[in-house]
C-alpha cells in the first residue's frame, strides 16, 4: 500500500459523512524515523482532523518495511505502517545533514503541535534543542517521547518494547509462573506511550490557544505502563505481598486474590470466564451449587486449578458462542477468545461497522474504524503517504499559509483547568480517565452511590488499619479506588432517586462532561440519557464507556479487561511459541480505554471552543483496543501472515529473549544491529556461541533457540550487576525485569519522581505513580489523596447546585446521600 488512497470520514455510526473533523486547522509536525510511539500519537491526533506533515529521512522511515508485511496489487508493503501513517503528508528532510534547516524552520513555524521520537542521539546530530527553539516558536507545543524519559540516569540507554516492559514491572506480571514471562504481542508499551502524548499534547495546545505560549512535554515510555500494574507498587508498601502473574488469571498477591477467572476450554475453542464478581450466578450457569458458597471463594486464591476444573466440566459441553450469550444472561462475565479472523468476521462490529475500507490503487483493504464514535467529531482514514510525496507542494502551502486568529478560550494555568466534568463511574478505565483529567488540571466531581458498591469492595479489598485517631471506615482504605481517585471532589448520591437525579441535571447544566461506564441501558433509565442532559446545556459533552459499545448484539454484554483481551485478538497473538493463547498482565485494555476516553474528551472540548457544540461519545473497549492490534488485523485482512505467540522474540531483534541469572533475577535483552551483535558476542565468548560475530540478523533468527542456550548459559553464571555492567558497555537494549517489590527501589523511577508518596486521610502516606508526561512549569493536581466517601457532597449542594442548609438536610433524610456507606 505504497501511495495515498483516498479520504473515507467514518461518523459515530459507522457511517461516511460525519458533521465535522474536531481538530480542523491544527497543524501537527511528527519526527522520528522508526519510532511507534511517535506515529501512534500523530495518527490520534490526524484521525480527528489534525494537519499531520510526517518528516522522514531520504531513505524513508524504516516502519515502511516493518513486519508483517503483505503482498497485494499494489507491492509489498507494511501493515503496520499501514496503520500508523494513514492519511499523513510525507515530507523528505535530512535533519543530520546541512540545507534543509530553512525548510525545517519553516515547518516549525507552521506546527501548532510537534510530537518528537528521534531519540535523543538523533536529536543532538541534528542539533535541535527545544529550549532553544522554543524561544523561537514559542506558541508551539512540543512532546518528547523518549524509553525512559528526558532525565535520569536511564535517560541514554538503549531499549525496545521488550526491554521497557522489563523494566516498568508490567513484564513480570505476564505468563506462566513456572516459565519466564512472555510480553504481550506487538507494541503496547510504544503505544500506550503515544496515546499519553497525544493526550497531554493536545490539552497543551488547548492551553496554548488561550496563552500564546506553548510548553515542552516530557513523554516517557516506561512510565506509561506504571497504571497498568494495577496497584501493584502500593500493595507491596502495605502488605509486604508481590503480585505474582497466573498465567491468564489477573495477577495479584498469592495471600489475597480473590479468583478472577480464567481461559477456559469450550467445544469449539476457548473463552474467558470471569468468575470472580457474580458466584451465585456462577453456580446456577454451572449446575453446580457447591461453586456458589462463600467458604470456596474465601480460599479461591489457593483453589484456581480446582475451580477451573469444575467450570470446565460446563464449557467443554457448549460452544463459545452458547457460554457467552448464556453467561451474559446471568451477568456472568463470559466473552469469546478470539482470532484476528474471527474478529474481523464478528458481527458485532460487523453490525456497528467498525471495520472501514481504506482506498487505493485499485484495490483497498479493511482497516480499524474510529477508536472512539462521537456524533459530532469524525474519524478519518486515508491511505499512506508515497515516500516524499508532499516535500513540495506540502510546505509551499505552509508557506503560503494565513493563519486566522484564534478566539480565546476560558481556562488558566493548567491545560485543562476551568473543565468541569461529572464522574459517575466505577473499577478502572472510568475513573482511569477523570484520573488522567485531573493531572492536566480539570475539575472532577466524582458521584458515588450510598450504598457501598463493587469498585469499592471489590478492588482487592481495605489493607488493614487506619492511621491511629482515624476512625475505621475500610471503604476508605482500599488502595486501587485511591490511586485511581486523587485530586477529585467526592459526594455521595443516589441516581435511583427522583431527587438524586434531578441534583444531577443541575450539577449537568453548569459541567462541561459526564462521563459513565455503565451498560447502555443504565443512564436512559435513570432520565440521565444525553438527550435530557443536552435540554439542560445543549454544550454538553457526555461520554459512556462500556466493553462493546451502545449499539450491536453484545451492547448489554458486561466486560472486564481480561475478556476485552479475548475479543480482541490479543490474548490468541500472545503467549510462548509451544502453548496456546495466553492473556497479557493485568489492566492493559482497561488503561487503554481509559486514556482513549481521555483523549477524546480534549477532542470535544476543542471542537466545542470551535464550533459551540457538545456531543455524545461512545467508547467500546473493544474498538479502542483493536487499535493496539492494528497492524495484525490489517494484516490478516488483506491476506498476509501474522507471527502469532513469539514469546519474547520481537521483529526487530536477533537475538531477544528473557534470561535467568545467577543470583535469581532475570534480565530482557534484545539486539537490534549488527553492531551491537559484535559486541554482545565478544562479551559473551565468541567461541560458547553458536555462531561468528559477524553473522546477519537473518542468521541470527534463525538460530534463535541455539544462541537463547548460549545467552542463557552466560547470564545464568553471573550476578545481574555483573551483567548490567557487561551490556551498558555493549550498547545493547536490555533491561531488569523488575517486580512489584522492587520497583520502588529504582534509581531512575525515583529520580524522576514517577513513583511519588502522596499524604493519604486515613492511612499512611502512599506510593502511586503518576502519568507518563511532564509538562515545564505545571505541577500535577493528582498528587492530592483521594476523597473520603462523601467527603464533599455538603459543599457541592451548597456551592455549586446552590441549595439551601434545610435542603442539603432533606438529602440526607431521605437517603439521597449519606455520610457512610450502606454495606451490601
Amino acid at each position: 500500500m505504497p501511495s495515498d488512497r483516498g479520504t473515507q470520514a467514518v461518523s459515530a455510526s459507522g457511517l461516511a459523512g460525519a458533521p465535522d473533523v474536531a481538530l480542523a486547522g491544527t497543524t501537527v509536525l511528527e519526527l522520528g524515523a522508526g519510532s511507534v510511539a511517535s506515529s501512534f500519537a500523530t495518527r490520534l491526533l490526524g484521525g480527528y482532523g489534525a494537519r499531520v506533515i510526517k518528516v522522514e529521512p531520504p531513505g524513508g522511515d524504516p516502519l515502511r518495511s516493518a513486519a508483517p508485511l503483505v503482498s497485494t496489487g499494489d507491492g509489498r508493503w507494511s501493515a503496520l505502517f499501514a496503520h500508523l501513517a494513514s492519511g499523513k503528508e510525507s515530507v523528505v528532510l535530512d535533519l543530520m545533514g546541512e540545507g534543509d534547516e530553512g525548510r525545517f524552520g519553516n515547518l516549525l513555524q507552521a506546527a501548532d503541535i510537534v510530537i518528537d521520537g528521534l531519540g535523543r542521539k538523533a536529536r543532538t546530530r541534528a542539533g535541535i534543542d527545544w529550549e532553544d527553539l522554543r524561544r523561537r516558536y514559542p506558541r508551539a507545543v512540543v512532546a518528547v517521547i523518549e524509553p525512559y524519559g528526558s532525565t535520569g540516569p536511564n535517560r541514554d540507554r538503549a531499549a525496545t518494547e521488550l526491554t521497557i516492559l522489563a523494566e516498568s514491572g508490567y513484564l513480570d506480571l505476564c505468563g506462566d509462573p513456572d516459565r519466564p514471562p512472555v510480553k504481550p504481542y506487538g507494541y503496547q508499551a510504544y503505544r500506550l506511550a503515544g496515546l499519553h502524548a497525544a493526550l497531554a499534547s493536545l490539552s497543551a495546545r488547548h492551553m496554548a490557544r488561550r496563552t500564546g505560549q506553548g510548553c515542552v512535554i516530557d513523554v516517557s515510555v516506561q512510565e506509561s505502563l506504571l497504571f497498568c500494574l494495577g496497584g501493584a507498587a502500593a500493595w507491596f508498601q502495605h502488605t509486604g505481598e508481590p503480585y505474582v502473574r497466573a498465567r491468564s488469571r489477573v495477577a495479584h498477591s498469592i495471600a489475597r486474590a480473590r479468583y478472577p477467572g480464567n481461559l477456559l476450554r469450550c467445544s469449539d475453542g476457548l473463552i474467558f470466564m470471569n468468575t470472580g464478581h457474580n458466584q451465585e450466578s456462577v453456580a446456577i450457569l454451572l449446575g453446580e451449587p457447591s461453586v456458589g458458597s462463600q467458604e470456596l471463594w474465601d480460599t479461591a486464591a489457593a483453589r484456581g486449578d480446582e475451580l477451573d476444573a469444575l467450570c470446565e466440566r460446563w464449557t467443554t459441553t457448549v460452544t463459545r458462542a452458547e457460554a457467552s450469550d448464556l453467561g451474559q444472561e446471568l451477568r456472568v462475565g463470559i466473552a469469546p477468545v478470539l482470532s484476528p479472523e474471527e474478529v474481523l468476521d464478528n458481527r458485532h462490529l460487523a453490525e456497528r461497522e467498525f471495520f472501514v475500507s481504506m482506498p487505493g490503487n485499485g484495490t483497498s483493504v479493511r482497516v480499524p474504524g474510529a477508536p472512539v464514535r462521537m456524533s459530532q467529531s469524525a474519524w478519518m482514514t486515508k491511505g499512506p503517504p508515497a515516500l516524499g510525496e508532499q516535500t513540495t507542494t506540502g510546505l509551499g502551502s505552509l508557506q503560503a499559509e494565513d493563519r486566522a486568529e484564534e478566539p480565546a478560550v476560558r481556562g488558566g494555568k493548567l491545560p485543562l483547568e476551568g473543565v468541569r466534568v461529572l464522574d459517575v463511574t466505577e473499577y478502572v478505565a472510568g475513573p482511569l480517565a477523570t484520573q488522567a483529567l485531573v493531572s492536566l488540571g480539570a475539575e472532577v466531581i466524582k458521584i458515588e452511590r450510598p450504598y457501598l458498591s463493587d469498585h469499592r469492595q471489590q478492588m482487592y479489598g481495605p489493607i488493614p488499619g487506619p492511621l491511629p485517631g482515624a476512625p475505621d471506615e475500610p471503604w476508605n482504605r482500599v488502595l486501587w479506588f485511591n490511586e485511581l481517585n486523587r485530586g477529585k471532589t467526592g459526594i455521595a448520591l443516589d441516581l435511583s432517586h427522583p431527587e438524586g437525579a434531578d441534583i444531577f441535571r443541575r450539577l449537568a447544566a453548569v459541567s462541561d462532561v459526564v462521563i459513565d461506564n455503565f451498560s447502555a441501558r443504565v443512564m436512559p433509565n435513570l432520565g440521565l440519557d444525553y438527550d435530557r442532559l443536552r435540554s439542560v446545556n445543549p454544550s454538553i459533552i457526555s461520554v459512556s464507556i462500556s466493553g462493546y459499545g451502545a449499539t450491536g448484539p453484545w451492547a448489554n454484554w458486561i466486560a472486564s479487561g481480561p475478556s476485552i483481551d479475548s475479543a480482541t485478538g490479543m490474548a490468541w497473538l500472545t503467549g510462548y511459541p509451544d502453548g496456546g493463547p495466553l492473556r497479557p498482565g493485568n489492566f492493559n485494555p482497561d488503561i487503554i480505554a481509559g486514556l482513549m476516553a481521555a483523549y477524546a474528551i480534549v477532542v470535544a472540548t476543542e471542537h466545542r471552543d470551535r464550533t459551540g457544540a457538545g456531543q455524545r461519545i461512545d467508547l467500546s473497549m473493544v474498538e479502542s483496543v483493536a487499535h493496539f492490534l492494528g497492524e495484525a488485523l490489517i494484516a490478516t485482512a488483506a491476506g498476509g501472515q501474522v507471527e502469532e505467540r513469539q514469546g519474547n522474540r520481537e521483529p526487530e531483534g536477533a537475538p531477544s529473549g528473557v534470561y535467568p541469572t545467577g543470583d535469581g533475577r532475570a534480565v530482557a535483552l534484545s539486539v537490534t544491529s549488527d553492531m551491537a551483535w559484535r559486541a554482545l558476542a565478544k562479551a559473551v565468548g565468541e567461541e560458547t556461541l553458536p555462531l561468528p560475530a559477524d553473522a546477519g540478523a537473518e542468521e541470527r533468527r534463525a538460530r534463535h533457540a541455539e544462541l537463547d542456550g548460549a545467552i542463557e548459559a552466560w547470564t545464568s553464571a553471573q550476578a545481574l550487576t555483573d551483567i548490567a555492567a557487561a551490556l551498558d558497555a555493549c550498547n545493547v537494549a536490555y533491561g531488569v525485569v523488575r517486580t512489584s517489590s522492587d520497583l520502588h527501589e529504582d534509581p531512575h523511577l525515583t529520580a524522576r519522581g514517577a513513583l511519588s508518596k502522596v499524604a493519604e486521610l486515613q492511612i499512611t502516606e502512599t506510593l502511586y505513580p503518576r502519568f507518563a508526561w511532564l509538562i515545564d512549569g505545571v505541577k500535577d493536581p493528582a498528587s492530592a489523596p483521594a476523597h473520603l466517601y462523601g467527603q464533599h457532597s455538603v459543599a457541592v449542594f451548597r456551592d455549586v447546585v446552590g441549595l439551601t442548609e434545610s435542603e442539603v438536610q432533606s438529602l440526607y433524610d431521605n437517603g439521597v446521600s449519606k455520610d457512610a456507606p450502606t454495606l451490601f
